[in-house]
């Protein structure tokens, strides 16, 4: 489990980057609203993030992807409803989008791994 944990936060470490880093050319080059460039960030994340989980984090070797992919893509996108709600109450309350997007990342990012770890990539699809 510790291993998971590790390899989840270094996965993890790797799309936040690249999510924030996406989320500041949306805002900021693009002027795309917060929210729509939240959305963005996280579903261009989101399949190199499946893949990196299922085959590394996770070391899961089912060869049938496309049970765990739907899974996945649930869990992800309850978890971008998640992000979006919690973005725009932060930032209705005077946080900064940057700092909100990080509050938002620890929060769900616990409940992703644990939601992954005993169900997308638990079962023997």
């Amino acid at each position: 489990m510790e291993k998971k944990i590790i390899r989840f936060c270094v996965t993890g470490t790797f799309g936040t980057v690249l999510g924030i880093a996406l989320l500041l050319f949306f805002v900021e080059v693009l002027h795309f609203p917060v929210i729509t460039s939240n959305s963005l960030s996280v579903c261009f994340v989101f399949f190199l993030s499946f893949l990196i989980h299922k085959t590394w984090t996770f070391e899961n070797k089912a060869s049938k992807y496309g049970r765990q992919f739907f899974t996945y893509l649930i869990v992800s996108l309850i978890g971008l409803a998640m992000s979006n709600t919690l973005l725009y109450i932060l930032i209705n309350h005077g946080i900064w989008y940057i700092h909100a997007k990080v509050i938002a990342i620890f929060i769900i990012g616990f409940w992703s791994f644990s939601i992954n770890n005993f169900f997308t990539f638990k079962h023997k699809w």
